[in-house]
């Protein structure tokens, strides 16, 4: 297969990864923008993975506010400090958290139980991803001469969610009083 037609299916990938990871399905949006952030391409990663993650939503984001206005008793099972702390600056934390790359994704959830503008919430949806895509293509394009390093860092991004789920359910009589 041409160089060509490489770069086009990887493409086709990555705008199928982000358009099926914009939801709760968690897949390797973040390893794959910074593995194809090594080749000539950076505009068109960015612009692709932004535009995947963006229709994707689109598409979710209808039929999760019919879901949670059929059950209003969602709102009930969050902890009202999330809430409020949430719900103080919703606008900045939306976007720190599509920003950077964070391993899990709640606020967009959160922004729809609490039914924030679904205008504002793509417009900071999209800002901030274009930010995260490009910084993520950044590091890749930097990496690309180290790719020992280069993986070590995208097999970390893969394994952070796991650690991350670990550590949530960690006993909490077994983890130090004073942290």
């Amino acid at each position: 297969m041409p160089i060509d037609g490489l770069i086009v299916s990887g493409l086709a990938a990555l705008f199928l990864i982000s358009f099926f990871g914009s939801g709760p399905v968690p897949l390797p949006l973040t390893a794959t923008v910074l593995w194809l952030g090594q080749f000539h391409f950076p505009v068109l990663v960015v612009a692709v993975a932004t535009a995947g993650t963006l229709l994707g939503w689109l598409c979710l984001q209808g039929a999760l506010r019919r879901w949670v206005h059929n059950h209003p008793q969602l709102a009930h099972k969050i902890p009202v400090a999330y809430q409020r702390f949430f719900l103080r600056r919703t606008g900045l934390w939306l976007f720190l958290f599509n920003a950077l790359p964070f391993p899990l994704d709640f606020m967009r959830f959160l922004a729809i139980l609490n039914n924030y503008s679904p205008r504002r919430l793509l417009m900071i949806l999209t800002v901030s991803r274009l930010i995260r895509n490009a910084m993520l293509v950044m590091i890749g394009s930097a990496l690309a001469a180290h790719q020992l390093l280069l993986w070590s860092v995208m097999v970390a991004f893969l394994l952070a969610p796991l650690a991350l789920n670990r550590f949530m359910k960690a006993d909490p009589a077994a983890l130090p009083e004073n942290v």
